[in-house]
């Protein structure tokens, strides 16, 4: 098809005008609950400066029929008064704007028109709501956030927008009253003391509520291979704790590497309990196991550890002549490996570092310190292979420093077997072959003692 050189201009505006109405975005984040003493922050992303608006809600109240504030969806019904108003989006097309701190009260965080563009709510308070529930009773409680002591409000169940409970607390801040809704979808709960309201939802985590409780154990933590595990599960409903009772139960025993050793079916008791027993194979892995147990759909776990204990066939020996040197010699390290039968551990593979720590002489305590803080430093780190007596003899230059120092070593020795032992030993390297020190009888003393 082929277009006039009149028409190409005029279909170039028009394909530019409609990519432009494409790009233009707008995206508002960080509303939420904040208290009177917070400077309030949000973020925005758009694709050209834009105006955004912070409204003060006049009618708190109306929130409740409107569904909350987590439903909330048509803002018409709410008298808002502008407070505050801030452009955006000029260099940076996403950022961050500062609000700065607000009265405490409802706000509309507002870009564009109400038609297309983003709102979120802004609650500042200092009133804290805390609510419990268990079966068909729930128990609110409302505090000052700042002085942590009660403050007596009024409380609203809501469901859908409606109105279920409302009822004043007592001076201790406490409500209790009974509704079958804990943890049901749709439902909240709202409080107002003075000019402050806070909103708890009862629904915000039953994607994930538990059902029950499972508590799996095992007659010890530890094992070997070989050995018979015994262990025993209780199953409770979450709310009331009322045993699950004649309950099927799923239960599998993976090792480490989640091979499934044992499968079993078992039926809880009149107590919600059950239990049996399992064997280790001779030949399993060492490392963590893991139960799991499926109870009505949901799973629970828990875990034993399978290990052996091997008596160490020799040991590692860090020696030095002197536990003190001046800085600017030498320091001479040995490694012995020895077999504790007798005899060294000839051509031990060693792999060795040697580590510069800060040191500290505390003179009233009478006892030095060195550790591994921030004045650590490896200086010098090789492999090596000890001699037919099963020694290494190993020096380090000891350069001087403004302060004193401690100098370790740390040897990892394996022998033919690919037995691993580790020994390490350490000396002091002062400034100076004399060190002062200098204390006092007492802490505090009187004007004109001696």
């Amino acid at each position: 098809m082929r277009f006039s050189k009149t028409l190409l201009p005029m279909m170039a505006l028009l394909c530019l005008g409609a990519s432009a109405q494409q790009a233009d975005y707008t995206s508002l984040y960080g509303g939420g609950t904040f208290s009177s003493s917070k400077e309030i922050s949000l973020e925005y992303e758009v694709s050209r400066p834009k105006t955004l608006k912070i409204f003060r809600v006049g009618n708190p109240e109306k929130l409740l029929a409107l569904g909350g504030p987590r439903d909330l969806k048509d803002t018409d019904q709410l008298q808002l008064k502008r407070v505050k108003t801030i452009q955006i989006g000029g260099v940076k097309r996403y950022a961050s704007v500062k609000v700065g701190q607000l009265e405490p009260g409802l706000y509309l965080a507002q870009v564009g028109d109400a038609a297309t563009g983003k709102a979120l709510l802004i609650l500042v308070t200092d009133l804290g709501l805390v609510v419990k529930y268990d079966g068909d009773e729930m128990l609110t409680y409302t505090a000052d956030m700042r002085s942590s002591k009660a403050r007596p409000s009024v409380v609203y169940l809501m469901q859908k927008g409606n109105q279920v409970v409302k009822l004043p607390s007592s001076n201790q801040g406490v409500a209790r009253f009974k509704t079958p809704l804990g943890g049901k979808e749709n439902v909240y709960v709202a409080a107002k003391s003075g000019n402050e309201w806070v909103f708890s939802s009862s629904y915000v985590n039953t994607w994930n509520q538990e059902k029950a409780k499972v508590y799996l154990q095992t007659d010890r933590p530890i094992y070997r291979p070989g050995d018979e595990v015994s262990f025993k599960g209780i199953a409770r409903e979450a709310i009331g704790l009322k045993p699950l009772a004649g309950q099927k139960v799923e239960l599998k025993i993976l090792a480490p590497d989640e091979t499934e050793i044992s499968s079993q079916t078992l039926t809880s008791d009149a107590y919600g309990a059950f239990d049996g027993t399992v064997k280790v194979p001779l030949d399993g892995r060492l490392g963590s196991y893991q139960f799991r147990a499926s109870i009505g759909g949901s799973d629970y776990s828990g875990s034993f550890e399978v290990s052996v204990y091997v008596k160490p066939e020799y040991s590692v020996a860090v020696t030095t002549p002197k536990d003190a040197v001046v800085q600017g010699g030498k320091a001479n390290f040995k490694i012995k490996a020895e077999y504790l039968f007798g005899g060294g551990v000839s051509g031990g593979k060693v792999s060795y570092s040697v580590v510069k720590n800060s040191y500290y002489r505390y003179d009233y305590f009478d006892y030095y310190n060195s550790d591994g803080g921030e004045g650590s430093k490896i200086i010098q780190k090789d492999d090596a292979v000890l001699d037919q007596n099963g020694e290494l003899n190993i020096t380090v230059p000891l350069e001087r420093d403004s302060v004193d120092y401690s100098v370790s070593l740390e040897a990892s020795v394996t022998d033919e077997a690919r037995r691993e032992v580790v020994g390490s030993g350490s000396l002091t390297a002062y400034r100076s072959s004399v060190v002062l020190g200098v204390e006092t009888s007492q802490y505090a003393y009187k004007v004109g003692d001696p």
